[in-house]
């Protein structure tokens, strides 16, 4: 599954879950998206997408073979105004991995550990920019390459402050 759905403005609680626009698509009248529509977002070269994180403006995507970073503009997310960027190639194998700590994202990969955070400027953070390193690379990568693959699929992450 490549496709991230994301539902109408929730100005009202029966929009919760509309995942489409209110216009019908078909209408020789009015058949334009607005800013307040729902939809989907399709990344095309997402290979099963195992999880989303909110960070910052927008959504960190985690999927089998990369992450993708899904935001909006200037006026923040909306139907009329959708960025998708790949962040890394290095996807997720273990949805239950994935961990919040302090500023970065952490999870486990098919080569080890990952962490992923907010690129920082003189100014402070840089929105929708991000560096991604692999943790265990100059600690425990003999020991992570010692676990059996089938294994890594069930790991569960934790962070401890």
């Amino acid at each position: 599954m490549s496709d991230v759905y994301y539902s109408q403005v929730l100005d009202d609680i029966d929009k919760a879950g509309a995942c489409f626009q209110e216009a019908d698509p078909t209408s020789e009248n009015i058949s334009d998206i607005i800013d307040t529509d729902g939809g989907v977002i399709r990344i095309t070269e997402a290979r099963n997408i195992v999880r989303l994180v909110p960070t910052g403006a927008g959504v960190l995507v985690f999927a089998e073979n990369g992450v993708w970073f899904v935001s909006g503009g200037t006026g923040g997310f909306s139907a009329t105004d959708i960025s998708v960027s790949k962040i890394t190639s290095i996807g997720c194998i273990a949805p239950d991995s994935i961990v919040e700590a302090k500023e970065k994202i952490l999870w486990w990969s098919n080569v080890g550990i990952q962490a992923i955070s907010q690129k920082v400027g003189v100014f402070g953070p840089i929105e929708g920019s991000f560096d991604n390193i692999v943790i265990t690379e100059q600690t425990i990568q003999s020991l992570y390459n010692s676990i059996p693959r089938d294994a890594l699929q069930y790991v569960k992450g934790y962070y401890d402050p």
